[in-house]
């Protein structure tokens, strides 16, 4: 799903210098490289539209194929019988506004990590409570048997202990990673 993401953001880089820039710098403050970025955000000037309707079409199939997913896992955890599921348009559309909101509150997050403790901590807190939201929004919207919303709580709270867990270790453990592999192989090493 961050592929498709990626590619959005790629056809961005695209469009006007202020745009790029902004790009770039985001880019920087999650500790990716910047040359790498400033030559992408070169490349994509003539086929910005392009890659990002490519990059839109893709995030629409995988978020569609993501919900039918969960729609599965769902109906398997709550054991419910869901033969044409109901409310995927739904579905897909709060997981594509969700995710989308997610990602680029976490990405703010990174960026403001080195602004002072303050603001640290309240954008986390912010950041965490979005998550939380958008999952509980999630379950509700996904297959259940739970009779209010509040029978959701629980397993929503675990999954937003899990997708804050896998942020800080992604936070930690890939910024260096793709910094090295970018300066070391360029735009293939970014890649990987």
């Amino acid at each position: 799903w961050m592929i498709p993401l990626l590619l959005v953001a790629v056809g961005l880089l695209g469009y006007g210098t202020a745009e790029r820039l902004s790009v770039v710098q985001w880019g920087r403050d999650a500790g990716l490289d910047e040359a790498t970025l400033q030559t992408a955000a070169d490349e994509t000037s003539d086929t910005g539209l392009t890659v990002m309707i490519v990059g839109l079409m893709a995030l629409v199939i995988a978020t569609r194929s993501l919900v039918r997913g969960l729609f599965l896992v769902y109906s398997q955890i709550w054991e419910v019988d869901v033969r044409r599921p109901r409310r995927i348009v739904r579905a897909i559309g709060v997981t594509l506004v969700g995710g989308i909101l997610v990602v680029a509150i976490l990405g703010a997050i990174t960026a403001l990590s080195g602004r002072g403790p303050v603001l640290l901590v309240t954008s986390g807190l912010a950041g965490v409570a979005l998550t939380g939201a958008v999952v509980l929004t999630m379950s509700w919207v996904l297959p259940h048997r739970a009779g209010s919303i509040l029978g959701l709580v629980p397993g929503s709270a675990v999954a937003v202990i899990g997708v804050v867990g896998l942020n800080v270790f992604g936070g930690l453990y890939f910024p260096q990673r793709l910094s090295d592999a970018s300066a070391t192989y360029g735009s293939v090493g970014f890649a990987l």
